[in-house]
């Protein structure tokens, strides 16, 4: 007897290829996954174990712009380096930015990437930010990169090195202004200080993290703050004028050279997951309000007793430069103090204020006049301690803006007596040019600035203008004195 044959029913052999090719579908997706997985995994081990940040940050997207987004998504992947700009719409008036993954080293922010490619592109992008010239400049790109960027600290970017990077991982906050200067001085410490001050106020706002460390790439050869830069720092670090407690301990200072492995050139290097900085505002604060909450600190940690209304004491004082370059020694000062004395003004004082004196000495002596006449200087960042309703005269050849914003903001009248002629010793020739220079419009404050502005003058002649002194005319003198006075006495006058 012969057994009947069993055959499969066409429409199981039709469900069983097609479940076949479904699961055939489902590992070659899993294989591809696994795939992209690893060279994530193996992009990330060419790092460093460093313990993430993540925790401070909740939800970056809901307060930031990343200033990458231009850069095409399989691009992006690439990038180690992080560059945001904190909510620029409208709590970020002072330009904070977040950089993750980055160094620091003397004057430059190192920004990392894997592919030398996507590090080509960001560094031609980032050379338009200051030549706009250029034909491969995209201004639309260009307007938006280069919102984290400034000429004072320069960015670098680089492909990833094959020896490894330790990225700290405490936030940390950078302060990279006036590193041009050859000097660092009581002026730009006390810039970046009330600047950090005027942030702080604004901390809910921009979801500000707590700072454990604090960069000075602008930062004295010295490896520490002097007693003057202690006493400064203790304004904002006690919590008081609105702002709140900033106990750090942890200061890096990148002007000093060191002699271990983690330096590049002779200077210190550091490198952090997660650093934030000011970019791109000339400020001290932004705000005549943001400027009391500091005044108002500096009272009480300083101990200072004078009103912030009504009618400033009745005294002036001169504010001495001795030494220094820059069209800054007054030749003819007993003609501006004779002139003084006759329009009444009978109590003046000398000011010589140096970093050897106390901050405590320093910030009495400018809270106790009412009229402050000085040349260009750096101690006019004094003014900080000034009466709200003090009446600042800086005197100078040639107009400096340096500290009228601060003049401003501090709620005092500032006024630019310019216009005074310099005074070049076995130099007449250089008298001449200037005046000459002055009357077709040359900014003379732009060619300390900008680079490439120099009104034809050439470097030897810019260097020989920089040692003159100058001498005040007194007719031109006279009247922006009389506006000084005028306003004391309409502060001064009895209300009703």
């Amino acid at each position: 007897m012969t057994c009947p044959s069993k055959q499969t029913p066409r429409h199981r052999i039709f469900k069983t290829r097609t479940f076949n090719a479904r699961v055939a579908l489902f590992i070659l997706a899993l294989v591809a996954c696994i795939w992209r997985l690893r060279g994530a995994l193996y992009n990330y081990k060419r790092l460093p174990a460093s313990t993430s940040t993540e925790d401070h940050w909740p939800d970056e997207r809901a307060f930031a712009n990343d200033l990458l987004d231009w850069v095409p998504s399989k691009s992006r992947k690439n990038a180690l380096s992080s560059i945001q700009m904190l909510d620029p719409s409208k709590s970020n008036i002072y330009n904070v930015c977040h950089f993750k993954r980055v160094c620091t080293v003397h004057h430059e922010t190192e920004f990392f990437t894997f592919d030398e490619t996507l590090t080509s592109q960001l560094r031609q992008q980032y050379e338009c930010c200051f030549n706009s010239s250029s034909t491969a400049c995209v201004k639309e790109t260009r307007a938006a990169f280069c919102l984290c960027f400034t000429n004072e600290s320069r960015a670098v970017f680089r492909t990833l090195p094959s020896h490894a990077i330790s990225f700290e991982p405490q936030p940390a906050f950078q302060i990279s202004q006036y590193l041009k200067k050859k000097k660092h001085h009581f002026a730009h410490f006390a810039f970046s200080v009330v600047q950090l001050h005027s942030i702080l106020l604004h901390t809910a706002a921009l979801k500000f993290p707590k700072i454990e460390t604090v960069i000075f790439q602008d930062g004295a050869g010295t490896g520490q703050l002097n007693a003057v830069e202690a006493s400064l720092w203790g304004v904002i670090s006690n919590g008081k004028g609105g702002a709140p407690k900033m106990e750090v301990n942890d200061f890096r200072f990148m002007r000093v050279r060191r002699n271990d492995s983690n330096q590049m050139f002779g200077y210190p290097r550091y490198c952090f997951e997660s650093v934030h900085t000011a970019v791109g505002r000339d400020v001290y604060a932004m705000t005549a309000e943001d400027m009391d909450g500091f005044k108002q600190a500096a009272r009480i940690s300083l101990g200072l007793q004078y009103s912030t209304t009504g009618c400033p004491p009745k005294r002036a004082a001169i504010v001495v430069r001795r030494r220094g370059m820059g069209l800054r020694r007054i030749l003819n000062m007993d003609q501006v103090v004779h002139l003084m004395r006759q329009k009444g003004i009978q109590t003046i004082e000398t000011l010589n204020p140096s970093e050897d004196e106390s901050l405590d000495t320093q910030a009495l002596q400018f809270s106790r006049v009412g009229l402050i006449v000085s040349s260009h200087s750096s101690q006019l960042a004094n003014l900080l301690f000034a009466h709200p309703n003090a009446v600042v005269l800086e005197t100078s050849p040639v107009f400096k803006n340096a500290f009228r914003h601060l003049g401003n903001v501090s709620r005092l009248k500032y006024i630019n007596s310019v216009g005074h002629t310099p005074t070049c010793d076995g130099h007449p020739e250089l008298e001449r040019l200037f005046v000459q220079l002055r009357a077709g419009g040359c900014r003379f404050d732009r060619m300390v600035l900008e680079r490439g502005y120099d009104c034809g003058m050439s470097e030897q002649q810019r260097v020989a203008l920089s040692r003159c002194d100058y001498t005040v005319d007194i007719a031109s003198f006279e009247k922006q004195l009389m506006d000084a006075l005028d306003h004391l006495e309409h502060v001064c006058k009895p209300v009703g």
